[in-house]
């Protein structure tokens, strides 16, 4: 299997990512002066302005967040340093959630495309890589730096918080059976209570 490169993987990304950008704004610059007057006006691109903005922001922020905290922090347990463990197995959980949401915004993105044909092809490049990325790490880094993670910590029955989780150990806990809990044998004999004493007590003195 090759190996997962992720300085190439980041860069072809942000590499597709900039010529989509300026694919969009070279179409919003001629709609008006090109002969697609006819055909495509701001009206048309506009939706996809607006889908492609939130769509473009959210993975360049996405991907900082990665080379700044994530993939150092998974170099640092590949390379020995158990006490990073705790925030590879926070980081990864936050990251494939982001995936998601931006798999989301992806399919927003690609229903309003249609509106524009000619800027379509540099957007849905800049998709299907995105999917790619998302696929490796979901599938090839992320499992592997967990996997590295519960080799180097093995979890007591301590409880511990659910953020200092990994993914493994939070499925394994909730797969373990529990115990039933005890019942205590019932008896005819009730608790005295203050008001049955009071009573026991009066008949007492009569």
């Amino acid at each position: 299997m090759k190996p997962f490169d992720l300085g190439s993987d980041h860069s072809s990304l942000r590499d597709a990512l900039a010529r989509a950008e300026g694919a969009l704004v070279a179409m919003e610059a001629g709609v008006h002066a090109s002969d697609r007057a006819s055909r495509y006006t701001p009206r048309h691109l506009r939706p996809i302005r607006l889908a492609w903005d939130v769509f473009a922001e959210r993975l360049a922020d996405h991907l900082d967040a990665e080379e700044r905290m994530v993939h150092p922090a998974i170099r640092h347990v590949m390379g020995g340093r158990e006490s990073m463990g705790s925030a590879v197995s926070t980081s990864v959980a936050q990251m494939m959630q982001a995936h998601e949401e931006l798999d989301e915004l992806s399919r927003q993105l690609r229903r309003v495309l249609p509106y524009c044909p000619p800027v379509a092809g540099p957007i849905e490049r800049v998709i299907d890589r995105f999917h790619t990325h998302a696929h490796l790490e979901d599938t090839r880094l992320y499992p592997e730096a967990l996997r590295v993670v519960n080799q180097a910590f093995q979890l007591s029955d301590t409880p511990v918080p659910h953020r200092q989780r990994s993914i493994h150990d939070l499925d394994r806990a909730l797969r373990t059976p529990r115990p039933a809990p005890q019942r205590h044998e019932v008896t005819d004999e009730k608790p005295r209570t203050w008001l049955s004493s009071l009573t026991k007590n009066l008949t007492r003195t009569r």
